[in-house]
């Protein structure tokens, strides 16, 4: 079985210092077409702490860009939540 990995992407809060809110997006795309072009796994993990700052306003719209970015890998997908994510329910609610 082949497995994929991503972890630790800290996508931050707009405004702030936090260079993750600019290149998170486009560099999550450039990574899942790579993981789906060269890779092809059998499942890839996101590994938790996808949000810097998971009680900012805008946690759920930078949860939903993420999770539109991970829709587009070809094959099965789990995100697991960390310590910089939200509570568990509304983790889940946007990443069952």
């Amino acid at each position: 079985m082949k497995i994929a990995a991503l972890s630790d992407i800290h996508f931050g809060t707009p405004g702030s210092e936090d260079w993750c809110y600019e290149a998170a997006p486009e560099k999550l795309r450039r990574a899942v077409s790579r993981i789906n072009r060269d890779l092809q796994p059998d499942v890839t993990l996101i590994l938790g702490d996808l949000l810097e700052d998971p009680g900012a306003k805008d946690a759920r719209v930078r949860m939903d860009t993420l999770h539109g970015i991970f829709s587009a890998l070809v094959g099965p997908w789990f995100a697991i939540r960390g310590n910089h994510d939200v509570p568990a329910e509304a983790f889940h609610a946007v990443f069952p």
